[in-house]
């Protein structure tokens, strides 16, 4: 499961001052002292919050490695030596979170409440088949639809990408939406920014993507030599430069759709923005659509066509 840092530093002192000796020896009796520390761990979307591991491990002599779990309601205690510890909450199917750092002393304390978000199906390498909404889905390392095989992805599925991260079609992807749905595509980061992951590449022939949202994507959908692929009632957000780009395509449609890159969270200015670029690609039909806050100190075009028929 992917895993999300936080910086949370708690450091707490007695008098002041605590001599390093006392870190590793404790007081002047010999004993370690300890700390009871509490908080809550929240599972995303979910009333039964209990399981979360909570880990602390020790990076100092008197620190002992420990693991506590949080109840039904969320809540988790730990007595703990003295010492600095490393903190990480982690559950099957949600995204780790890990808090390095934590100083603790023999006074109780409780943490600020975290929540994990999930529950997640983790991806990676070739995927195939059907994807249902039973669980949101988390790209760990690139995905590919290979050659010959084919990816259903119903209505309701939502799929974030760790960082960097993209979708290869070398085969064939629909999307199949019904009633009020949509397919996600987006970034797994907790504060969002344009460019968190690559994007979609389509490689073949035939995808259709229906009735999706796609944001914070570098480059949210490349055509590279597909042929007879449809793109409808869809948004496209928060992208860098070209929201479809299209090179030595055919049989191209792009129909209904709505691109907006909210050019407040532009984080560089001098690039070129687009919201259809094709070049020589023939048989291309564009209808429909809704291309809105694009900006650039470079230069902006709606719709770019160079050596295309249409």
């Amino acid at each position: 499961m992917g895993k999300i840092y936080k910086s949370f530093i708690v450091v707490l002192v007695l008098d002041l001052f605590i001599p390093a000796f006392l870190l590793a020896q404790g007081d002047d009796t010999g004993s370690l002292r300890s700390a009871t520390v509490e908080g809550y761990a929240y599972l995303q979307d979910q009333s039964d919050h209990s399981g979360v591991a909570v880990i602390f491990t020790s990076e100092s002599a008197a620190a002992v490695t420990d693991t506590f779990y949080s109840n039904n309601a969320g809540f988790f205690t730990a007595g703990l030596s003295e010492g600095l510890y490393s903190l990480k909450y982690e559950k099957e199917h949600y995204v780790t979170i890990e808090m390095p750092d934590v100083i603790l002393v023999d006074i109780d304390m409780a943490f600020e409440n975290v929540t994990l978000q999930g529950p997640y199906m983790e991806l990676s390498g070739e995927v195939s088949g059907t994807l249902n909404s039973t669980y949101k889905y988390l790209v760990i390392d690139d995905i590919t639809v290979p050659s010959g095989d084919s990816l259903l992805i119903n209505g309701g599925v939502e799929i974030y990408f760790s960082s960097g991260l993209k979708l290869d079609i070398y085969g064939l992807l629909k999307t199949q939406v019904t009633g009020n749905d949509t397919v996600l595509f987006s970034s797994i980061e907790t504060d969002p920014q344009i460019g968190d992951w690559e994007g979609i590449y389509i490689h073949s022939a035939n995808s259709t993507f229906d009735l999706c949202k796609i944001e914070y994507a570098g480059s949210p959908i490349v055509l590279d030599y597909a042929s007879n692929f449809q793109l409808s009632n869809t948004l496209i957000e928060h992208f860098n430069e070209y929201a479809i780009s299209c090179t030595h395509g055919s049989q191209i449609e792009i129909i209904n759709n709505i691109i907006n890159n909210h050019s407040d969270l532009l984080t560089t200015a001098y690039v070129p923005r687009r919201g259809i670029y094709l070049s020589s690609t023939s048989n291309v039909l564009i209808q429909s659509n809704t291309i809105t806050n694009l900006s650039s100190s470079y230069y902006c075009d709606g719709i770019y066509m160079g050596g295309t028929g249409w």
